[in-house]
Order: structure tokens, then C-alpha cells, then sequence
């Protein structure tokens, strides 16, 4: 009987130490956008855009992370399409960052997904944090010929790493839906990553047009083909422009022109020289 106890004892110590080794075994994993992390892993959130008819011309955004769970790796917060942009990491309130980039002349087209931003992050804490992010301003290079202040056919996606192996890949990103008066701006976010136009097919889709500006000389004339083939006089469409920096941009100068013009002005200079020398003689 004696003996039986001390086995039915054995046994119970035995699963209440496998239990209790179980239970910290799970404190001490952090739960990053739903996906298990442990202290000292590394992170890499990337954030990815697509879906735009135009051009991207600026955007204003911010990223949030729980800091007392992640720890942003300084200098991680870039994007390698756009390469000039102004970034901040240290803002005065943790757990916040601010990505800001404009480019208003030629644009960036993200058509096809590119990268917008990526950042990376070590675990530091137990618990869980969502990496979530809030567009402020977003908009093309003809924001204000139509459409509106802000892009309504975009698509945003996410992919989440932890020590290079991707446990999130090309999802909807999580929009924090909590953030202060000053961070709202024109955009409209939406939980989807998606603009509220993107359902209507671009060809029948109003808030779509065809853009044009005037110019005086581009690469030597001023007709060109839109889309549709048909000629724009005095004006280029966007969809027909590859190279916007042509744009009321003088036609490159012929060095054989520029030669006789100059040899001209000086033969003619040398006649007058001439004539006014012989008058006095």
C-alpha cells in the first residue's frame, strides 16, 4: 500500500514538474502579429504596394511596435525603391516611427507590388506586439487633377520574417486604428490594405482619366500618341511619357548649329570691324 502511494506521489511530482516546465516554456515566447517569436529573434517587417494607375508622388506614414517587446535595429527603417527617403526611427514617443518621401516630378510607379518600406526589430520582451502601421498622406503625381487629395486604388501588403524564415507573406497589414488626431491626414485607410475603388474595373472606373499638360518641345516635337493611338497635339499624356523629365525641357542643341551660328557671328563682327577701320582710313 505504502508503495503504491509513493508511485501515485512519484508520478504526480513527475507531470506537475513537466507541467510547470510546459507553462514557461510558453511565458516565454512573444506572439509578433500572431506568429511565435522568443526573446532574441530578429524581425523583419516589410510593407509592400501595388495597384496604383499613376505614378506614386509622396507619402506620409507611420509604423508602431510595442517597445517594451521590440527593439527597432537603428538604421533598419529604409525602402530600396524609395531611396531618398526622410526617415525617424527615435521619435519623442516610443514604440512610433515616421516615413516620409515626395518626389513630385517624375514619380514612382508601383504598378506591380514593390517594396515601400521594411524595418527590422529584435525581441526583447514576452507578451505579444502587432507591427501596425497608418498612412497619413498618400497620393500620385495628378492628386489634384481629379481624383482627390489621396489614392483610392492601391493595394497594401505585408510580409513578416523571424530569423530570415517568412511566417507572413503577402497578407493584408495590420492598420492601427488608435492613433492621435495629429496623424490623421487626407488618406482613408482601410483594415483591407485596399482602395475603395479597386473594385471597378480601371476602364470603367470615372475618377480615372487622362491626364495631359502643355509643353512646348518634347525631344524635338510637340505630337505625341497617347494609349489609344490618337494624336495629342501640344500635350503628352502620362501613359505615352517614359522619361517625364523631358518635360518643357529644350530640345538638345545640334554642335554642328551651334558651330556655324558661332562662326557666322564672328565672320560678321569681323566684317563690321573691316568697314568701320576703312571709313576712317
Amino acid at each position: 500500500m505504502k508503495k503504491t502511494a509513493k508511485v501515485i506521489i512519484s508520478t504526480v511530482m513527475c507531470l506537475l514538474m513537466i507541467l510547470i516546465s510546459c507553462v514557461n516554456c510558453f511565458a516565454a515566447d512573444t506572439l509578433v502579429n500572431g506568429k511565435t517569436a522568443k526573446v532574441g529573434d530578429k524581425v523583419t517587417y516589410t510593407l509592400n504596394l501595388s495597384d496604383l494607375v499613376y505614378p506614386l508622388a509622396g507619402v506620409q506614414m507611420y509604423v508602431y511596435y510595442d517597445p517594451s517587446k521590440l527593439k527597432v535595429v537603428e538604421g533598419s527603417l529604409e525602402s530600396e525603391t524609395l531611396t531618398s527617403a526622410v526617415v525617424n526611427e527615435k521619435l519623442s514617443e516610443p514604440g512610433k516611427m515616421i516615413f516620409l518621401w515626395t518626389e513630385g516630378v517624375m514619380g514612382e510607379k508601383f504598378e506591380e507590388p514593390k517594396q515601400l518600406l521594411t524595418v527590422k526589430f529584435e525581441v526583447i520582451g514576452e507578451g505579444a506586439s502587432d507591427i501596425t502601421y497608418n498612412i497619413q498622406e498618400m497620393y500620385d503625381i495628378y492628386y489634384d487633377r481629379g481624383s482627390g487629395a489621396y489614392l483610392q486604388r492601391y493595394t497594401l501588403t505585408n510580409t513578416v520574417e523571424i530569423n530570415g524564415a517568412k511566417v507572413i507573406e503577402n497578407e493584408p497589414p495590420i492598420l492601427n486604428e488608435n492613433v492621435s488626431a495629429d496623424e490623421k491626414g487626407d488618406f482613408v485607410n482601410n483594415k483591407e490594405g485596399k482602395g475603395e475603388r479597386n473594385d471597378i474595373p480601371v476602364e470603367q472606373d470615372s475618377s480615372v482619366q487622362t491626364y495631359t499638360v502643355n509643353t512646348t518641345v518634347i525631344n524635338g516635337s510637340t505630337a505625341v500618341v497617347d494609349k489609344n493611338g490618337n494624336v495629342v497635339d501640344n500635350s503628352v499624356d502620362i501613359n505615352s511619357v517614359t522619361q517625364p523629365q523631358n518635360i518643357n525641357k529644350p530640345a538638345d542643341l545640334d554642335p554642328t548649329a551651334v558651330f556655324v551660328g558661332i562662326a557666322v557671328s564672328v565672320l560678321v563682327v569681323a566684317i563690321i570691324v573691316l568697314l568701320v577701320v576703312k571709313k576712317k582710313k
